[in-house]
């Protein structure tokens, strides 16, 4: 995965950042989500965002300039495929050395750790509880439920609007 360090400053133009994948590094999913900070987002017909890919997704905002009133701005199209899990590794050998169980353990923190500061830096920036905006208390506790080998998927209107989905 690559780190991205720095900041791009997305301006209410209209346009919207369109995802389509099954997911990867939760660590680069992180780092994507603060890159996307302020923009649109979204998943068009037919197209996944799952796994790593939701947290980005669930970044998408618009900064209503009138009011600045910071308002969730996410889409899905009704054939899209939108899930999440809890961060997870795949095991491919027979047995793990302990600094392999240690660095696993790591990187999971360096996820949870993460996600925390993606929420702290959210209400810091708007002010604000972030109720519906982004990955709130109860949107990270439901991914940190789901485990690893299996998807929540949002796939009905209601589904859509617990999450903030237009």
């Amino acid at each position: 995965y690559a780190v991205y360090q720095g900041s791009i400053a997305f301006t209410g133009t209209g346009e919207r950042v369109c995802f389509d994948s099954g997911g990867g590094s939760y660590i680069g999913g992180l780092a994507l989500a603060n890159m996307l900070r302020g923009a649109s987002t979204g998943v068009d017909v037919g197209d996944t965002c799952e796994s790593a890919c939701f947290i980005a997704f669930m970044m998408g905002s618009f900064d209503r300039m009138e009011d600045r009133q910071i308002i969730p701005d996410r889409v899905m199209h009704p054939s899209a495929t939108v899930g999440f899990h809890q961060p997870g590794i795949s095991l491919t050998q027979e047995s793990y050395t302990v600094e392999d169980v240690a660095l696993s353990w790591e990187i999971a923190m360096q996820v949870v750790a993460g996600m925390l500061e993606l929420r702290i830096s959210e209400q810091n920036a708007t002010g604000i509880n972030p109720v519906l905006y982004g990955l709130n208390k109860e949107r990270m506790r439901d991914m940190f439920l789901v485990p690893f080998r299996e998807m929540e998927r949002i796939e009905t209107v209601a589904d859509a609007l617990r999450y903030g989905i237009t």
